[in-house]
């Protein structure tokens, strides 16, 4: 509950049009708690996926934690965006066969 506060609080602050909750309880929570505003929230692996790919975004930071942020990156890439890790996670849990993904997209 407490980071979901924190999270409407930069919500409020920054204004973005889309919004991520992994958990889905606590995404139905938020947009509760955002009702009225038009800022769009999403949960779960999906979510993470829509978010990855959304057609106006240039960049797609991940800074999620586990190796939940896999499939959101590597549909990211495969959707030609560019994207920034702000863990490890993700670069470990690559496999050999995702290694060479990069090299057929210019990421």
């Amino acid at each position: 509950m407490k980071n979901i506060n924190k999270l409407k609080e930069q919500v409020d602050e920054f204004k973005p049009k889309l919004v991520v909750v992994f958990d889905k309880y606590k995404a139905e929570m938020l947009k509760s708690e955002l009702k009225g505003k038009r800022i769009k929230v999403l949960s779960g692996i999906d979510g993470l996926c829509e978010a990855a790919t959304i057609n106006n975004a240039d960049l797609i930071v991940n800074s999620v934690v586990g190796m939940v942020g896999l499939k959101p990156t590597l549909e990211a890439i495969e959707n030609g965006k560019d994207v920034a890790l702000a863990n490890k996670e993700t670069l470990v849990a690559v496999s050999y066969t995702h290694l060479t993904l990069p090299t057929k997209r210019i990421v």
